[in-house]
């Protein structure tokens, strides 16, 4: 397996395939443009070529949305457009199934700083294409200024979290018990934990979507 990853990227993902026990060496740096730290598509399309020829099965991409150092936002379309091709290739009409999972490279949007520009019409260019990812990260308590910490994870794909993650401890996580789609506790790595999403809504709330808004502008 290998992954695929920016140079300008966030050292989390190094760390993830360490603790996944993939090893850091199966992750695959993809060089940027020089100007704008952006992920250099055409070297993402060049990397993943060379990788399927050497008998690697490529699986992921991680994308930025807003780089640390630069600030850099990733060509989410041009990267979509190439994992659909591969994809294509390896799974022709292949969708995310709950079952066997994701066939080919899943995509993934890092917004963790830069990605609140999704709620800026000035702003909200920068994201284009990232609606395409097939999962997307966001911290608020950094550019909206949330309480620390308010981390969101979003995928397109109903059912994956609890798919990957889940164990069905039968004496927690009851399928009669109340609002069970609601409990999110077998559906992360941890067991408990503080509740994130309470803090984002009551933060909402307070300043609807035009007060938001204004805090990216």
């Amino acid at each position: 397996l290998c992954a695929f990853v920016s140079d300008q990227i966030h050292y989390s993902f190094k760390k993830a395939c360490s603790l996944l026990g993939l090893g850091s060496d199966c992750l695959i740096v993809v060089p940027t443009d020089p100007v704008t730290g952006a992920m250099d598509s055409s070297e993402f399309r060049r990397l993943l070529e060379e990788s399927v020829a050497a008998g690697k099965k490529p699986f992921f991409v991680g994308t930025s949305a807003g780089t640390t150092v630069l600030g850099a936002f990733d060509p989410y379309n041009e990267i979509a457009d190439i994992c659909d091709e591969y994809n294509e290739k390896v799974a022709p009409g292949g969708v995310y199934d709950e079952q066997e999972g994701h066939p080919g490279i899943w995509m993934h949007v890092d917004g963790a700083w830069g990605g609140s520009a999704f709620l800026s019409a000035k702003y909200k260019y920068y994201m284009a294409g990232a609606e395409r990812a097939n999962s997307y990260s966001w911290n608020p308590h950094k550019m909206m200024g949330a309480t620390l910490q308010t981390c969101a994870f979003v995928t397109r794909h109903a059912g994956m979290l609890l798919n990957a993650n889940g164990t069905n401890a039968a004496y927690l996580f009851q399928p009669d018990k109340e609002y069970r789609d609601l409990d999110y506790g077998d559906k992360t790595i941890q067991c408990g934990r503080k509740v994130d999403h309470l803090k984002l809504w009551l933060m909402w709330k307070y300043h609807g979507d035009v007060g938001m808004e204004a805090r990216v502008d």
